[in-house]
């Protein structure tokens, strides 16, 4: 009988020559990983939240949002009436007397554009926090943090303005409002 190859048939039951293979013991397949349980087409894999429909139901507004929104619009409007009123200082009555006590060396142009900018700050500001308090979007509470920054700077020396930035600044990011945001957009909870 012939070996299971033998050269001198070219093809044995069909099949073409294989190489001769020693015989070594087969290794068991193994994994390094755990098998994962059959899933049905269409469904997150294990552990992963279920993508739901948004609910008709409108998410509250969280106070802290409504806290931020209040305290900005206090911010620029105070800066607005700031701006108003300096903008038209030198048409008061007394306005040149006062100048002239005080010893100060500013000029009308000087303090028209003082007002002017403060005002023009001010109304900005208040229509992001329009925003901010209807929307609760990331864009306006970002771009209301960098517009009240440079009056900010240049008015230091009032406290009331510098105290009501950062604490609108730092209510408006905290976690109530992110969940708030996400939840408005339709996004569930569990993401960033």
């Amino acid at each position: 009988m012939s070996s299971p190859y033998d050269p001198q048939q070219p093809y044995q039951q069909g099949y073409p020559p294989q190489p001769y293979q020693p015989d070594y013991p087969q290794q068991p397949y193994q994994q390094d990983y755990p098998q994962q349980p059959y899933q049905q087409a269409g469904y997150p894999p294990a552990g992963y939240q279920q993508w739901q429909p948004p609910t008709a139901e409108r998410p509250r507004r969280p106070g802290l949002l409504v806290a931020a929104g209040v305290l900005w619009l206090l911010n620029g409007a105070f800066l607005l009436v700031f701006g108003v009123i300096t903008a038209v200082a030198d048409r008061l009555p007394g306005f040149e007397k006062a100048m002239l006590e005080s010893g100060n060396q500013i000029t009308r142009q000087q303090l028209l554009a003082v007002g002017i900018s403060g005002a023009a700050f001010g109304a900005v500001i208040v229509g992001l926090a329009i925003a901010v308090l209807l929307t609760g979007a990331i864009w306006a509470r970002i771009m209301i943090i960098v517009v009240a920054v440079v009056p900010t700077l240049f008015l230091l020396v009032l406290i009331v303005f510098p105290l009501f930035t950062i604490a609108a600044s730092v209510l408006q990011f905290l976690p109530p409002v992110g969940r708030y945001v996400r939840a408005r957009r339709g996004r569930p909870a569990a993401w960033g």
